[in-house]
């Protein structure tokens, strides 16, 4: 033998060291045993799914076997990420809540959209401004329509809210909101009425015509069409034809 030639070493291993060796491999042994039934789909299968919200516009019977095609694995292995992904997608659905209640039960809690406008170019707005897509025959007829800039969807809805605050001095309520490429603004009311508001001071230039109107006459505020607010201390109202006006002397 060289003297670079490694030399064998030999050890007899204690009966301590046997033990910890033969307990370790049972204890990987006990593990994955119990791994494989943890993750077996015919243990600890799912039993009952609790569903929980308040179903306006989403249809349960369309959501029930939605639910169910993402029930794959069991209790621990089920992916509720993929579940509400999944359940998401319905257009009405704005989140989706996953609760594992042992030892068999799943909890799924929905929440709605609440749709407060049409946007004009097709589809709905929540009060958080997102943008969705539900069928038409399930929004409401009276619902304010939004019509501005695509990707603006959130601050408009943030302005129409705002602004139909101030409607209460005039007793109305915003059928439309229409905002041009130069972000000027025009409000059409649920009786017709047109109100010009141009790009700034929109809140000042309402309160100022809501003093205005409370101090007309139900025969003057009845022939009016269309009012431009566009001006730095007043207004100019356009009355329909069968105005008269009150003679005087």
């Amino acid at each position: 033998m060289t003297q670079d030639e490694p030399k064998p070493v030999h050890f007899r291993p204690t009966r301590r060291t046997l033990a910890w060796s033969f307990g370790a491999i049972a204890c990987v042994a006990l593990a994955i045993g119990a791994w494989r039934t943890v993750v077996d789909p015919h243990h600890f299968v799912i039993e009952k799914i609790r569903l929980e919200g308040t179903f306006t516009h989403v249809d349960i019977d369309t959501l029930k076997p939605r639910i169910a095609s993402h029930l794959r694995g069991n209790f621990f292995t089920v992916d509720t990420e993929a579940l509400r992904n999944g359940v998401s997608e319905i257009p009405w659905i704005k989140h989706v809540e996953t609760q594992r209640l042992w030892p068999h039960t799943l909890h799924v809690t929905v929440y709605e959209r609440e749709a407060i406008a049409r946007w004009l170019a097709g589809g709905a707005l929540d009060r958080d401004g997102t943008l969705f897509v539900p069928d038409p025959a399930t929004l409401a007829a009276n619902l304010p329509v939004i019509d501005g800039p695509q990707g603006l969807h959130t601050p408009l809805v943030k302005k129409m809210l705002e602004l139909q605050g101030y409607m209460q001095g005039l007793d109305a309520q915003i059928a439309r909101l229409d905002v041009d490429a130069r972000r000027a603004y025009r409000l059409t009311l649920r009786d017709g009425v047109q109100l010009m508001l141009g790009r700034k001071d929109m809140e000042i230039r309402l309160a100022r015509y809501a003093r205005a109107f409370s101090r007309l006459t139900d025969e003057q505020r009845q022939h009016i069409v269309r009012v431009d607010l566009r001006y730095n201390n007043g207004f100019a109202l356009a009355r329909d034809n069968d105005y008269t006006p009150p003679h005087k002397g």
